[in-house]
């Protein structure tokens, strides 16, 4: 009984390690799309002075 236990608490352990890993790759991610958007708002506003000048 106790090794199913402790094999069980391993999974749990195992996989508690990759949500974590995933949650770092998912805040880079969202980053990397906030930064993203930026660069476009700036892109566009320079596009506009552009067009208007």
């Amino acid at each position: 009984k106790y090794h199913s236990e402790s094999k069980g608490a391993d999974q749990v352990a195992e996989t508690q390690a990759q949500v974590d890993e995933l949650k770092g790759i998912m805040v880079r991610n969202i980053d990397l799309v906030a930064q993203r958007g930026e660069k476009l708002e700036l892109l566009i506003d320079k596009t506009e002075n552009l067009v208007d000048s």
